[in-house]
């Protein structure tokens, strides 16, 4: 008697198998699973072997001796040749017979091992198992398993079919959080490999890198470097978001290229094909403006729906160097949309201060927290250059930069003569005013084109002194300098007597404008501008310049005019800021436009930058300022000591385990006896967060690489020794036209063919 049983083949069907149950040891017929496909069919077919051999008998007997005289005369003629003809027959028997047994292997579906091919020529099968560990895979379904737990069962059953395969197996794991170093790297597979493969499988979790899996399979060329009778397949276990391969161009070309040297490609979507929501907090930073000691920080914290539904009342919760605050609600985010809120701290004391912004529970936790790290200064210091020895202007700008108490604006004006830029430091000064300004000497034109390139802001107010041929030659230079426009002359805004509109005409869409949005508006409209000066008649703005006009008079002329230079802003005002031109400074527009002005011009210089999980630290000491050893406050608050290493008279810190998101502390040991901290922000990509899928069938029209199988988890669940095997179906096919050829040929040649006499019909 048997038993029947499923047994999973690598269709993903289920093929019945035999057990006896008689206690009589029998050969195995999972062996034979191992040579056919479709075994069952084979142990049937095997009896049709028979058919030719039982024809060739029938005809032998349906044939009765009858002496005949003139037969006896053939007969013995037909003896002298009849060892001929019975090979004939005998060959004819065997081709029928070897036929009938390629049909049933081409319908068993056999297959060739490797172990066969092995003593042919030798071959080794090399399997490259790729882990999609990024954050994304952390994603959970519906049956509690994440996109990585399916990744690392199929990346077990790999191992295990290679265990059980006959030929000579190696295997390679990489994580493509770190490409470069392999978990596993060519391993022989023997009967002990699957222990050490389980416990390296079970020891991977998802981490908080982004990498793109072109890069993971750039990084494999070391490892692809093999003999050319190795066989190569690569198994990347993946969830395949639609960010990385709706428009895989770099990939395609990198699978063709594996492709074209042998390496099959094997893509697992580990993935459910719903979409599940995701919110993520893109950003976390303090909005351009003045940051200082006591002073009003205002920050932005952004947030991404991810998702296909809206969402409704998230909360983003708040810390600040430690201590939780009251969160923001955003009270509806709609799909695929950031919605950006803005939060007040303050800071009493000077020094680097920590935020971070965090939200509750989703299916992906590493988007869920941003973190930042703002360095507040005692105050900060505004360069006011003004060429009137009185300092006219400077006074008016000054005065609304630092009012005095009981309002505290944290900017400190300091005005000097325009000579100071040329012999002094600039880099301390976030903006730079210039007014009254005739000429300058080099040295200064020089200094403050470096300052504004390297991130610089300058604010420029043109008056009766400004000499408009030497700031065309020296300072506009073209477009290339200082100036963002070419000056022509002094001219009067004639008053409009009938319609009497507002001298000014600001464009509310850019930032130093965009407060007076949600401002009086009879503030501006009470401005009046008598004298301004004209630009060159036959000046425009070149489109792909950066230069553009912000504001404008009554008749149309520039009033503000914006360029940047580096990665430098500067922002030139057509008239005066001492109420000399105008009767603007008298204006509360002024106090605000100033105020504004400071804040576009200073830039985002107080947050520390961040930087993406992964960035190894490294930073260059002075050895004459720091001794060693350091320490390295870890996020998680553990610290490590390291000495730094001496290269090109530096003292040069290395960290590279970076892979979690926070703030590193970097603890820095003065030879003055001072202690130093410098703090790394690092964050996760927020765009891994988009869990968008591609999709099977989409990926499939994606993918044009010839030798690329696309394949859903759990369909390697015939194990890694099926891809071991090759099939032979197609030679046996050319094999049976080739018998059935031979066949036709032989058994012409085996019968009798009386001729045919010419002129008698046949």
């Amino acid at each position: 008697m048997t038993a029947w049983k499923g047994r999973p083949t690598n269709d993903g069907l289920e093929r019945p198998s035999y057990e006896w149950t008689d206690g009589l040891e029998r050969p195995s017929y999972d062996r034979m699973a191992e040579l056919f496909l479709n075994y069952p069919l084979f142990l049937m077919g095997l009896p049709i072997l028979a058919l030719p051999i039982l024809i060739h008998l029938i005809n032998l007997l349906r044939h009765r001796r009858i002496k005949w005289a003139a037969m006896e005369f053939l007969l013995a003629a037909h003896r002298k040749s009849n060892t001929w003809i019975i090979l004939k027959q005998l060959l004819l028997l065997l081709l029928r017979i070897m036929a009938v047994a390629a049909v049933v292997l081409i319908l068993a579906q056999m297959l060739l091992k490797e172990e066969w091919q092995r003593l042919l020529g030798g071959i080794t099968t090399h399997h490259v198992v790729l882990i999609d560990d990024t954050y994304s895979v952390s994603d959970t379904g519906g049956d509690g398993k994440s996109v990585l737990d399916r990744a690392k069962a199929d990346a077990l059953k790999i191992g295990e079919g290679a265990v059980n395969a006959r030929s000579s197996q190696k295997l390679t794991l990489v994580r493509f959080s770190r490409p470069e170093k392999p978990d596993i790297n060519v391993a022989s597979v023997d009967r002990g490999f699957l222990t050490s493969l389980r416990s390296t499988i079970d020891r991977i979790g998802p981490s908080q890198a982004d990498t793109h899996p072109e890069k993971v399979l750039a990084a494999l060329d070391d490892v692809l470097d093999a003999p050319q009778d190795e066989k190569r397949i690569i198994y990347l276990l993946s969830d395949f978001r639609a960010r990385e391969w709706d428009s895989p161009k770099e990939l395609n070309d990198r699978l063709t290229k594996l492709n074209k040297e042998g390496v099959e490609v094997k893509l697992v979507l580990c993935a459910e094909e719903e979409q599940h929501p995701n919110l993520t907090i893109a950003s976390l930073a303090p909005r351009p403006g003045t940051v200082a000691a006591g002073v009003p920080v205002f920050m932005e914290v952004s947030v991404k729906n991810n998702g296909t539904t809206t969402a409704r009342g998230v909360s983003v919760l708040l810390q600040e160097d430690g201590r939780t605050r009251s969160p923001v609600i955003i009270e509806e985010i709609r799909p695929g949309r950031i919605e950006t809120r803005r939060f007040e701290s303050r800071f009493a004391t000077a020094g680097e201060h920590r935020i971070q912004a965090s939200l509750e529970k989703d299916p992906v936790e590493a988007d869920n927290a941003r973190y930042s790290v703002v360095d507040v200064p005692v105050g900060v210091p505004a360069l006011i250059c003004d060429g009137d020895p009185e300092g006219t202007d400077g006074k008016f700008i000054g005065m609304v930069l630092d009012p005095g108490e009981p309002v505290r604006t944290g900017i400190t004006p300091q005005i000097e003569q325009p000579r100071f830029a040329g012999t002094n430091p600039l880099e301390k000064y976030p903006v730079i005013y210039l007014c009254n300004v005739e000429r300058l000497e080099p040295e200064a034109v020089k200094a403050l084109e470096e300052y504004v390139k390297a991130g610089g802001g300058l604010a420029i107010f043109v008056s009766e002194k400004t000499n408009a041929r030497y700031a065309n030659e020296h300072l506009y230079k073209n477009g290339a300098g200082l100036f963002p426009v070419p000056l022509a002359a002094e001219y009067d805004l004639i008053a409009d007597r009938l319609e009497q509109a507002p001298d000014l005409d600001v464009s509310i869409e850019h930032p130093v404008f965009k407060i007076f949005e949600s401002l009086r508006a009879d503030d501006l409209e009470q401005v009046k501008i008598w004298k301004y000066f004209a630009l060159a008649k036959d000046w425009k703005p070149d489109p792909n310049s950066t230069t553009k006009v912000i504001a404008k008079l009554r008749n149309g002329a520039p009033f503000a005019v914006e360029k940047t230079l580096g990665r430098g802003r500067i922002i030139m005002f057509t008239t005066t800021a001492a109420p000399v031109w105008n009767n603007w400074c008298r204006n509360p527009a002024f106090v605000v436009t100033i105020l504004e002005l400071q804040s576009y011009l200073s830039g985002p210089r107080w947050a520390k930058p961040t930087r993406d999980v992964g960035q190894p630290i490294r930073e260059a000491l002075d050895p004459t300022r720091f001794a060693e050893p350091y320490r390295l406050v870890l996020p998680d608050l553990e610290e490590t000591k390291g000495r730094a290493t001496v290269q090109e008279k530096a003292l040069l810190v290395e960290w590279e385990e970076t892979g979690k998101a926070g703030i590193y502390a970097l603890h820095l040991n003065g030879r003055d006896g001072k202690p130093e901290v410098r703090s790394f922000t690092y964050n996760v990509n927020p765009d891994e967060g988009n869990l968008a899928l591609v999709g099977a069938e989409k990926l499939q029209t994606r993918v044009t690489a010839p030798k690329t199988a696309i394949v859903k988890t759990g369909g390697l669940s015939a194990g890694a020794g099926d891809a071991t095997r090759s099939s032979v179906s197609e030679f046996l096919l050319y094999a049976l036209i080739f018998l059935l050829v031979g066949e036709q040929v032989l058994a012409y040649s085996a019968s009798y063919h009386p001729p045919i006499a010419k002129g008698v019909p046949a």
